[in-house]
């Protein structure tokens, strides 16, 4: 069985407001801005939080290569 090449793809997530937590696949990575390589083999996805607004979950799905995350209070 042939194995797909791994294609990767780079992107870019900001977030209002800035510091925001951001996670890949469940998995924290640091705080926006940020930019992340993903293999869009696979499927992929960002959960963006920060204490005091409601998170966001997000499907990469190799399209965009900005992502805005604008967070809302809780």
């Amino acid at each position: 069985m042939p194995t797909l090449p791994n294609k990767e793809f780079k992107v870019s997530i900001t977030s209002i407001p800035e510091g925001a937590d951001v996670q890949l696949n469940a998995y924290y990575v640091g705080k926006a801005p940020l930019s992340l390589t993903i293999n869009t083999n696979s499927s992929n996805f960002i959960y963006v939080s920060k204490v005091g607004f409601e998170g966001q979950r997000i499907t990469l799905d190799g399209k965009k290569s900005e992502i805005n995350v604008q967070l809302v209070k809780e």
